[in-house]
């Protein structure tokens, strides 16, 4: 029997809604990509943070199981003629990791830039990976002559058109949201979550890091 995945709004003045949010991300992203995990700490800062978007705060439930989420924050492109393009960024993306392989996240990224459209936001700038995202009409966004706030053009920041033609050359700025991470730990600790090993070394961890590494100055 086929079980359809539905998407919808997370309710994020239930607690009990976003604390199963932040436990599935914390699951999902586990020693994926570094030892431990900080992404769920993330979606809890979001919050209260002025950045994020409510309205583009997404969960796939199957079964009426929470099944994955997403989150947006406001971003911008400082353009080299003086212009600014309102741009959103999401992340954490994630599918709970027994539902992995189904394409709940693309279902989930789909549905979000749908509505993104909607609200006028006219491209969407993240980081991840190439291999998947490019898949989802992604593409660097050295494309678009677009480097980071250090000046460099980076694999793993990429970029999608919402409205054709909204972006050119300039400068990516993210929310200063994602530079407030570091007390992932401590704060699992407070709320008395279940402290799991950390493991070192996993292939994904090592692919992450090489793919983050890779970057050059905008000349």
């Amino acid at each position: 029997m086929s079980h359809a995945v539905v998407v919808r709004r997370v309710d994020a003045g239930n607690p009990k809604e976003q604390n199963a949010m932040i436990d599935l991300t914390r699951r999902a992203f586990f020693n994926q990509f570094e030892p431990g995990a900080d992404e769920h700490y993330l979606l809890h800062l979001l919050q209260s943070h002025h950045d994020h978007i409510p309205d583009l705060y997404f969960a796939a439930f199957l079964d009426n199981e929470p099944a994955g989420c997403i989150a947006f924050t406001r971003s911008s492109v400082s353009h080299d003629d003086g212009t600014l393009t309102e741009t959103c960024t999401f992340g954490p993306v994630c599918t709970r990791p027994d539902l992995q392989g189904r394409g709940i996240a693309r279902k989930l990224i789909s549905h979000s830039l749908d509505a993104a459209r909607d609200m006028g936001f006219k491209a969407c700038i993240i980081f991840g990976d190439p291999r998947f995202y490019g898949r989802l009409g992604f593409r660097c966004a050295e494309r678009y002559d677009i480097a980071d706030e250090d000046g460099y053009f980076k694999v793993a920041m990429m970029a999608r058109e919402i409205q054709p033609g909204s972006l050119r050359a300039g400068t990516f700025r993210q929310s200063a949201v994602f530079r407030s991470m570091e007390h992932a730990e401590e704060w699992d600790r407070e709320r008395g979550a279940e402290m799991w090993d950390k493991v070192e070394g996993r292939p994904s961890q090592l692919q992450f890091r090489l793919i983050r590494s890779l970057r050059y100055k905008r000349t």
